[in-house]
């Protein structure tokens, strides 16, 4: 239902809010806070949410969570956001890769500073979400559709999920990171 996802990310907000307070934690917004939690080996949190479902179409959301504390958007998810981002890996194409909603909230990321995680995403959706970006992206848990191992099944589970080489290079020299899962 319309709301429905801003309100759950709205309370997810809330109760990490609450769990910070309770441990004595904060959130770590830029470089300054990582080095200071670092340096007196206190944990820090860099708040992340999986899927720009909670924008609902309203661009003006990323700014409210960016001032709420969010510092790293995973662009897509398992499903579809009621105003959709981009293709996702496990569902059929439909978009032909990254929406121009999509590509607005990839610029307004890159305007606040809150890092894209492009995980998920189709290769059409990373190919165009690559030319979108002005600064570094993230994809977070992947790896490289040349290393599918030698379970048939798992390769076969694992292919969708995995970048090519092309990409990969694409990613790191725009100073982005791949993380390998």
């Amino acid at each position: 239902n319309p709301g429905d996802a801003y309100q759950r990310f709205i309370s997810g907000l809330d109760a990490m809010d609450a769990a910070l307070k309770d441990n004595n934690m904060k959130r770590s917004l830029n470089f300054s806070d990582l080095q200071s939690a670092h340096k007196k080996q206190k944990p820090t949190v860099i708040q992340s949410v999986e899927g720009g479902h909670f924008l609902e179409g309203k661009i003006e959301r990323l700014e409210e969570a960016y001032n709420r504390g969010l510092r790293h958007l995973g662009l897509l998810h398992d499903n579809d956001a009621s105003v959709p981002l981009g293709d996702i890996f496990t569902k059929p194409v439909q978009w032909g890769g990254l929406t121009a909603f999509g590509a607005d909230v990839i610029k307004e990321c890159n305007r606040l500073g809150i890092l894209v995680d492009l995980s998920h995403c189709t290769n059409d959706t990373i190919n165009a979400a690559l030319k979108v970006a002005t600064k570094p992206v993230l994809i977070s848990h992947t790896g490289l559709d040349t290393q599918l191992g030698q379970n048939p099944s798992m390769a076969k589970m694992m292919k969708p999920r995995l970048i090519s080489k092309e990409q990969a290079k694409i990613v790191a020299d725009a100073g982005g990171v791949i993380g390998v899962w």
